[in-house]
């Protein structure tokens, strides 16, 4: 019996339930229940009630792999089976092939492939989905306690206590247990080794010219469109909305698809979110479409403070972490949500806004102290040299393993490949009530984004010119540092979009988006 089963069992929480988003790969048949089971070459592999699962066809037919997960390619959403267009098992590059036809798959997967003799494990290009693996016991699964069978053996690199009681994360590809690895979303696995390999990136340059600005933001609207577009068309898609960007720009590329998506809502727990609901009221209301506050539920009664700590406990195993539940579970607005649907968010269109860079200053990247202190093994307040020489190692490791291409960006991999990882990947298949995953989540998006100067990022034009090249309207309403209650006129937002107005005729030749339909 799996670790994760047991510790369900002795909490009395329905395994089934709590990982119905989740799976496992084992050489060696595994006693586990709530699972559906199926053979996979040499492996087993179990699959929870609620996952999706793809099987994956070359051009001719031929069964190639299984993708587990909600993705959608260029040639549309992916359904019970998919055929990869231009592939041929039989030809000498296919697994060339296969990993060109992966950039421009977007959302949230993971793919067991069985093709040239080879049976390999890919996923999406943060691991939203979860992809940790076992040496010791042949196993790969979405959450650490899937891959073992006794106790977990406490990483030696954390103080459970101090993460118990202040927060952190298990970075780096660490997990809790020892022996557990988290896989780095841009290699590979080789099941005949457990050896990863990296595949992305290849040999693109992440720099734009100037003057294709405005042709790389068109490529970046169309796509995402697409994306959300053939997701909606597929699934029951719901989408929040927040004072910020990146919700804001989900909602403009979706365009004309947002009459698909049954659900608009925020979420109210904190002064914060309040402020979110506000002016995604201003939002909805300018676009005309329904929106719902989801407003925190009380704990006053036994039963609601039980239910609580039933969920945060669920979700500690269901993650294989020590530490809270978000804010949205133990709080319980998550259950507002449709159950079961596929909840679009706005991960990694933050690459539009260098999150991750913080410095135009290129020489301040080096600083390895500055750089793993932003990966939050322990809170920042904490963390300090020993906590760094700790880490240090590990670190080193996954630097030495980018390419070239990659180190011009290299605070921007960082974000994707090791933070993204350790959080999306570790949060996201714990959340049972709904399949959250992120339409921008391509290896294409991406470098679509990186290919812009990191101080166009990160002083924010960048999504502003995307916003006021598909809606002026929609760009115009403040953000949340731009609003208050009491204001009629946001002179900071009026500002930022005739700054927006002035660009567009340099950067856009052509007609606005929304005049020219």
């Amino acid at each position: 019996m799996t670790e994760a089963e047991r510790q369900c069992r002795a909490e009395r929480l329905p395994f089934s339930e709590i990982f119905r988003y989740q799976y496992l790969i084992s050489r060696q048949q595994v006693a586990i229940t709530g699972m559906a089971r199926r053979r996979f070459g040499r492996f087993h592999l179990y699959i929870g009630q609620a996952l999706p699962v793809t099987e994956l066809l070359d051009c001719e037919g031929a069964p190639i792999g299984l993708l587990l997960g909600v993705a959608v390619a260029p040639e549309g959403a992916l359904g019970a089976s998919h055929m990869v267009p231009r592939l041929s098992a039989r030809s000498d590059d296919c697994l060339d092939e296969f990993e060109s036809w992966l950039i421009d798959l977007a959302g949230r997967y993971t793919i067991v492939l069985d093709m040239a003799d080879e049976q390999r494990v890919y996923c999406d290009p943060v691991g939203m989905n979860g992809v940790v693996y076992n040496p010791q016991t042949r196993r790969v699964a979405s959450s650490p306690l899937l891959c073992i069978d006794r106790e977990v053996m406490p990483n030696p690199l954390y103080d459970f206590d101090a993460l118990r009681e202040h927060g952190g994360r298990f970075t780096l590809f660490t997990t809790i247990d020892a022996e557990v690895t988290r896989m780095n979303p841009n290699f590979y696995l080789d099941l005949a080794n457990f050896h990863e390999t990296r595949h992305w990136p290849r040999e693109e340059v992440f720099e734009h010219s100037p003057k294709d600005y405005g042709r790389a933001v068109d490529q970046i609207i169309k796509i995402t469109r697409h994306n959300i577009g053939a997701l909606a068309a597929a699934h029951d898609c719901v989408m929040p909305l927040s004072a910020g960007r990146d919700s804001r720009l989900l909602l403009a590329m979706a365009g004309p698809h947002r009459d698909k998506i049954s659900q608009f809502f925020t979420h109210v727990t904190n002064a914060g979110t309040r402020r979110d609901a506000e002016v995604a009221r201003d939002i909805s209301q300018k676009l005309g479409v329904p929106h719902e506050v989801h407003m925190r539920r009380p704990m006053r009664r036994p039963r609601d403070i039980q239910r609580a700590e039933r969920n945060q406990r669920a979700f500690q195993i269901a993650a294989g972490v020590v530490t809270s539940a978000p804010n949205e579970m133990s709080l319980g607005v998550q259950a507002m949500i449709r159950p079961g649907a596929v909840v679009l968010r706005g991960h990694q269109t933050d690459l539009l806004r260098a999150v991750y860079v913080s410095w135009t200053n290129k020489a301040k990247w080096k600083d390895f102290h500055w750089q793993m202190r932003k990966l939050f093994p322990v809170p920042i307040e904490h963390f300090t040299t020993e906590v760094a020489n700790r880490f240090r190692p590990l670190f080193t490791n996954w630097l030495q393993t980018l390419p070239r291409n990659a180190l011009e960006k290299q605070p921007d991999f960082m974000f994707l490949e090791v933070f993204y990882s350790a959080s999306l990947g570790s949060g996201f298949p714990a959340n049972w009530h709904c399949f959250y995953l992120s339409p921008f989540n391509s290896r294409r998006l991406m470098t679509l984004a990186l290919g812009f100067d990191d101080a166009y990022r990160l002083s924010g034009r960048t999504v502003d010119d995307v916003l006021f090249r598909i809606d002026p309207d929609l760009a115009a309403i403040p953000f949340g540092l731009e609003w208050s209650p009491d204001a009629e006129v946001y002179p900071l937002a009026q500002s930022r979009v005739e700054e927006a107005e002035q660009r567009h005729g340099e950067l856009f030749p052509q007609k606005h988006l929304r005049k020219a339909g």
